[in-house]
């Protein structure tokens, strides 16, 4: 459901369940006279339950599910009591609701505390749940939604939930709020997570920020919305910062102000909110804060696209511009960005000395394997800086420039230098496969592979034929490279 902002009146609550009575208890099996079914445990891998919420909307899975996805600082302690102090402690709780922020340390947190404390061993949690500990009902109820070491079970889920928060348990009454706005039931989701988060829940908080925002059936509330969100955003929630932010910086609910839209953007973004991190990226391109700063720029800009792993930077049609230029140093010096295999700057303007660069981030960086570089505004120039760098690097394998004004020659360089990538890459391979003799000869078979290509490499980039001396200092090369890593000159 998109948040629309449309201007609206303030109004009282038209929610009936604000009389402070619980809703009519649902009537759900739970399985209570017999253990849960239990199956093969399935470690929690990677963040596939609490993803990154698209602007603007909400889902089941972003409302409530957080507790399923969070390391190893539990401990390894396997007695219930244990685990039940653990399950019941503030610090889960807050690890939980920080998990749900998009808190990467706190979704290990609790991803390790299911991975190492439950898998297999569920009964525990049933064993709890059925003495009426309200921590284990929620966490039970969460196992049933997602599936975890027992049968999943939406309904036995929500019945667990229900017990839970009947006991005013707030978790529970959040997840109970996300399971009615997925039916729609407006009604019930404010009653929810109006609980929950009058017990200082920042993640309820947050929600019905959104949702007074414009996600109710009723018109939007601003004041509220701002009410709410600020109360997330000074617990640290850092999407309920970025949303209180725009509602200073467009005057939701809050007199407009530019000062406190960039305190919160800024706090936002340096805790990883992706779209805070845009914003402060933009405003340092194009000078919104009454300066332009190329290198912060292209950080956050970049920092806004890195995928979770570290792996990829999704940076087409950022308009970096000139911003290009601080790559290679940031590069360099960000941890963050040590670990980048693919980097796509597509539409961003980059000139010649963007291309200029870009060749040097080439020259230096030895993890990059995917660089595209499709409809920017280099020429001839800025592709031949590019071609000559990649004769320095043995590890970039495909390389997008697009058509533009650049030479069919510079474009067959480019080629050839890629190939030489891919063949060094596989005659890495294969000599691991098969070790050096003691003379640290090329295996034999190896050599036909590789030798004819680089020789043509090295006439081209040098212009003479190869006498059979520069060709013998080329195989010896060849072989410190495959052997100690080392790169081969163009020069030799």
């Amino acid at each position: 459901m998109k948040i629309t902002h449309s201007a609206a009146p303030e109004m009282a609550s038209p929610y009936r369940y604000l009389n402070g009575q619980f809703p009519p208890p649902i009537h759900l099996p739970i399985h209570s006279q017999t253990p849960p079914r239990l199956f093969t445990p399935k470690p929690i891998v990677a963040d596939s339950v609490l993803g990154q919420e698209p602007e603007a909307t909400l889902s089941l899975s972003d409302l409530h599910t957080a507790p399923i996805v969070i390391s190893r600082a539990t401990g390894s302690n396997k007695s219930s009591d244990c685990r039940l102090a653990v399950l019941e402690s503030e610090t889960f709780h807050d690890n939980v609701a920080l998990a749900f922020n998009g808190n990467v340390a706190a979704k290990k947190y609790v991803r390790g505390f299911y991975n190492e404390q439950v898998g297999s061993d569920v009964q525990w949690v049933w064993q709890a749940a059925q003495q009426g500990r309200a921590a284990a009902q929620w966490f039970l109820g969460a196992l049933h939604e997602a599936g975890l070491g027992v049968a999943q079970d939406e309904v036995a889920a929500e019945a667990w939930y229900q017990k839970a928060a009947e006991q005013d348990f707030g978790p529970a009454q959040r997840a109970l709020g996300g399971i009615s706005y997925d039916r729609q039931d407006d009604e019930k989701s404010h009653y929810w997570f109006h609980l929950a988060a009058k017990k200082g829940d920042a993640s309820a908080q947050y929600v019905l920020g959104v949702l007074y925002g414009g996600a109710f059936k009723a018109p939007a509330n601003y004041a509220e919305s701002f009410k709410w969100y600020r109360q997330a955003a000074d617990q640290g929630n850092c999407k309920a910062q970025f949303g209180l932010a725009r509602c200073y910086e467009f005057g939701w609910g809050v007199q407009e102000n530019a000062a406190e839209a960039r305190s919160w953007y800024q706090k936002a973004a340096e805790q990883g909110e992706c779209r805070a991190q845009f914003r402060v990226g933009r405003a340092y391109r194009d000078g919104d804060w009454g300066e332009k700063n190329g290198q912060q720029a292209a950080f956050w800009l970049l920092q806004s696209c890195l995928s979770s792993d570290g792996d990829t930077i999704n940076g087409d049609d950022l308009s970096l511009g000139k911003s290009v230029e601080f790559i290679p140093l940031l590069f360099r010096e960000i941890k963050a960005f040590s670990q980048v295999k693919t980097l796509l700057l597509a539409e961003n303007l980059i000139t010649n000395a963007g291309a200029r660069a870009i060749a040097q981030l080439i020259q230096e960086n030895k993890t990059l394997e995917v660089l595209d570089l499709e409809s920017n505004c280099f020429n001839n120039a800025g592709a031949r800086a590019i071609a000559q760098a990649l004769h320095a690097n043995l590890v970039l394998k495909k390389l997008i420039v697009g058509e533009g004004e650049i030479a069919q020659p510079v474009r067959a360089d480019i080629a050839l230098s890629l190939k030489k990538n891919k063949n060094i890459a596989a005659l890495k391979k294969a000599a691991q496969a098969n070790p050096f003799r003691k003379s640290q000869e090329l295996p034999l078979e190896l050599i036909p592979a590789i030798v004819d290509l680089v020789v043509e490499i090295h006439q081209k980039s040098i212009g003479v034929q190869h006498t059979r001396k520069q060709t013998q200092r080329l195989l010896n090369e060849i072989r410190r490279s495959v052997y100690y890593g080392s790169s081969i000159s163009p020069s030799e």
